[in-house]
């Protein structure tokens, strides 16, 4: 009695066991398929007019470049010396925008954490969210910024058009040194970078 039970239990299971390996093939494949059309469905729909941001107030960049009017002077950098970095970790963003012209001087401007939208950012000593910094380097590598310990120095950043892949934006601002009054200006500072790194 007892190998009569050994003998068919076995057997009498397997047709179960392959109709229950057919119910979860067949969930698996509906589940991978429906995966697979929704998620071609959003690539379908994202950024179809290049602009995926609702809160964009300019269109987006055609060309990369960094200016700026320096002490009423004109200050241009070299394209290939222009990068933009984004970074986010835990949900703080950051993002950094450097260039330097033909002459060595720099522009480096910082925004930390950030909300990831477009806007007006002011510069401010302390803050708990959007913290800006903007340096000026000239060539022999005297900077120039703010914040500073310097009493003049301020200014603002304007992101005008971000998606993660291009940003166009605006900032001016008087750059200070913490050991010396000396400030330096920056005036109709302008950005637009096609390649976020």
């Amino acid at each position: 009695m007892g190998n009569s039970l050994m003998c068919c239990g076995p057997v009498t299971l397997l047709p179960l066991i392959n109709h229950a390996m057919v119910h979860i093939y067949k969930s698996l494949l509906f589940i991978s398929l429906a995966l697979l059309i929704t998620s071609c469905k959003k690539e379908e729909d994202k950024d179809k007019n290049n602009n995926n941001n609702s809160q964009n107030t300019a269109p987006a960049p055609t060309i990369t470049e960094l200016k700026a009017a320096f002490n009423g002077t004109e200050w241009i950098a070299k394209v290939e010396t222009i990068e933009c970095v984004f970074v986010s970790v835990l949900g703080s963003n950051s993002i950094t925008i450097e260039g330097e012209a033909e002459d060595g001087s720099s522009i480096t401007i910082s925004l930390s954490l950030w909300n990831n939208n477009p806007g007006t950012f002011e510069i401010a000593e302390v803050g708990f969210s959007n913290y800006v910094g903007m340096t000026y380097r000239t060539n022999n590598s005297v900077s120039y910024s703010a914040p500073s310990q310097s009493p003049n120095a301020g200014g603002s950043l304007v992101i005008s058009y971000w998606d993660e892949q291009k940003i166009r934006g605006s900032f001016n601002f008087v750059g200070g040194q913490d050991n010396s009054n000396e400030t330096v200006t920056l005036t109709n500072g302008t950005f637009s970078i096609l390649t976020v790194n």
